[in-house]
Parts: structure tokens; C-alpha cells; sequence
């Protein structure tokens, strides 16, 4: 029972830390609970990460940094218009649109860092010949 308290608190001042504070509401906080892949994670054992992860599909992708690589359903280059940090070329990977573009190499490669984070990043189109859409990988860069 101290484990799931532990793992409560630290998700209570992990979520905090990152302007995340606890919904007023019951029904609220037990969606966020049943949902929250951190809190599944600190339940596990494991740490969290020093920074919060890409998500994919709205979701953390502990995956991609704990892996170094993933799958990717959908890539597509953000006008710089319209990205997060605007004027600056950018990629949507999986519905996260911050995606820094730092090499665009193709059509089919770029390399990419995700927001702030110093991790590079290779984003390419893995097989081109899948039908209906490429299918695109991605692997961290060893530094």
C-alpha cells in the first residue's frame, strides 16, 4: 500500500509541476487516473522521465526514448505559419505538431527535434510502397 501512495504523490507533484493541477471534479480526476500512462508508470516502478515525452496520438511515447525508435501513422510538414514556434519549420509525427524541423534531407527524411529537447531525431518514410499511405519510422540520433 505505500507503493500506490508513493506512485499517487509523485503523480500529484509531477502533474502539478507541469501546470497540470487536479480537476475538481470526481468524474474528471477518475478519467485522468484511469488514463494517465505516467501514473501507470510510476505504479509499475519505473521513474518518470526528466522531461515529459513526445506523445503520439495525444498519449506519452515513452517507447520512442526508451526504445530510441517507433512507427509512425502520420507525418506531415507544419507551414511555418501555423507551427507551434512560429516561423520555424516543423513536422506533425502521430498529432504532436512539435516537431522542430532541423534538416529537411527529403520529401521522405527530415531531421527533427521534439520542442525544446536537445535529442535529435531521423523521421523518414521507412516503406514507401504501403498502400493508401508510406509508412514512416523514426529513430533517435546517437549524439
Amino acid at each position: 500500500m505505500p507503493e500506490l501512495a508513493s506512485a499517487i504523490t509523485k503523480w500529484v507533484e509531477i502533474r502539478q509541476a507541469n501546470y497540470q493541477p487536479l480537476p475538481q471534479d470526481s468524474n474528471q480526476l477518475l478519467s485522468d487516473i484511469m488514463h494517465s500512462r505516467l501514473l501507470r508508470r510510476l505504479l509499475a516502478g519505473k521513474e518518470p522521465l526528466p522531461e515529459p515525452p513526445p506523445t503520439s496520438a495525444s498519449q506519452p511515447w515513452y517507447e520512442l526514448i526508451e526504445d530510441g525508435h517507433g512507427e509512425c501513422y502520420e507525418v506531415y510538414e507544419v507551414k511555418p505559419e501555423d507551427a507551434l514556434y512560429p516561423g520555424e519549420p516543423a513536422l506533425l509525427v502521430n498529432q504532436d505538431s512539435r516537431w522542430r524541423i532541423i534538416n529537411k534531407l527529403s520529401d521522405a527524411e527530415y531531421i527533427a527535434r521534439h520542442g525544446k529537447t536537445p535529442s535529435r531525431y531521423r523521421v523518414w518514410v521507412s516503406k514507401p510502397d504501403e498502400p493508401y499511405l508510406p509508412r514512416w519510422s523514426i529513430e533517435k540520433i546517437q549524439e
